[in-house]
């Protein structure tokens, strides 16, 4: 009879220690199924994947989320909310819930060439310009020979003009040598 009590005992031991283990090198999330939400938000003309909206996944899920640009001139800046960064790709481990917003801003390039001998002023100066904002370019020509005319998305024969970027824009000042009789 004492043998059988200890087998018994021995048996219920042999279970609780397998269970203890089971439970030290099962990750509890896996057992509790527990799930983080993540909520995409944007700002601006643009998308994401994946998409804007909520999205539910498992804890311990890595997820990547990058910026779509499928609106003409709208360009992705950066990220805020719960991760703030301006490079594109984020990766997140989801570990809890998660808000994020990806930011879209409207700009315009103008892109300016030259054709002869001269120098092309242009203000403001900038890599990339806003919507509605006035750009003055100022054709100054080189010695031995005269300006011409503007020509590609703006036409004109004055030496300055006023450009407002409503759109990407292509101009090309056109300089000629100096006729000498």
């Amino acid at each position: 009879m004492e043998k059988n009590k200890l087998k018994g005992i021995a048996l219920i031991l042999t279970v609780a220690l397998i269970l203890i283990t089971a439970l030290i090198l099962i990750p509890t999330d896996s057992i509790t199924g527990r799930e983080h939400t993540l909520t995409i938000e944007i700002q601006g003309e643009g998308s994401t994947s994946p998409a804007p909206g909520n999205h539910t996944y498992e804890e311990g899920t890595n997820i990547t989320i990058e910026p779509v640009e499928d609106a003409e001139n709208w360009y992705f800046q950066e990220w805020t909310g719960d991760i703030e960064q301006e490079a594109e790709e984020i990766e997140i481990t989801m570990d809890q819930d998660y808000r994020i917003t990806g930011h879209f801003e409207e700009y315009y390039f103008l892109n300016v060439n030259m054709d002869g001998e001269g120098q092309i002023q242009v203000d403001p100066e900038k890599e990339k310009y806003d919507p509605d904002e006035e750009v003055t370019l100022t054709a100054q020509p080189e010695e031995g020979w005269q300006f011409f005319e503007w020509t590609g998305d703006h036409t004109r024969i004055e030496h300055e003009i006023t450009l407002i970027m409503n759109e990407d824009k292509n101009i090309t000042a056109d300089f000629r040598e100096e006729i000498q009789w």
